[in-house]
């Protein structure tokens, strides 16, 4: 190949790879776009009375089940929290390859997965409070949450 044409071939490449990585600079989402955090007390209490339009009634039902939510959900995260600071110790000390980091990275996915379920659970206790047209509205609001928040 002559030299003009691989010249020419590198300069078309790299022109490509530049518009892709402009375009899609452009086109991802923005970390501020991604709602990642937890809802707030305020958050979720606005969310119900205002998104779901929850009775008096309903919100007093709610309230004892979001607190008992919290209680447990908080468990999950001190077992995240403990396992990812295991997780650092043994990399630190012994480095990736060690035994030790599956087994603590499943004590990780284990704490997340039953933070999953209880979530799931609490939605379904949540649901029994509402009326069917307030449940089908918290099922898009979750479906939607989850889309956001791969």
């Amino acid at each position: 190949m002559k030299p003009i044409s691989v010249i020419l071939l590198l300069v078309i490449f790299f022109s490509g790879a530049s518009i892709g990585l402009f375009v899609g600079q452009k086109t991802a989402p923005k970390p501020q776009q991604m709602n990642c955090v937890p809802a707030s007390h305020d958050d979720l209490d606005s969310f119900y009375t205002k998104t779901l339009e929850a009775t008096g009634e309903q919100r007093q039902l709610l309230a004892p089940i979001e607190k008992e939510y919290l209680i447990e959900k908080q468990t999950y995260i001190d077992q995240m929290a403990a396992a990812n600071h295991k997780l650092a110790d043994i990399l630190e000390q012994k480095g990736y390859e060690d035994p030790e980091v599956a087994g603590v990275v499943m004590e990780i996915h284990r704490a997340m997965g039953s933070l999953q379920h209880l979530t799931l659970q609490h939605l379904a206790r949540v649901k029994s409070v509402l009326t069917p047209e307030q449940a089908e509205r918290l099922k898009d609001h979750v479906v939607m949450r989850l889309r956001q928040n791969p």
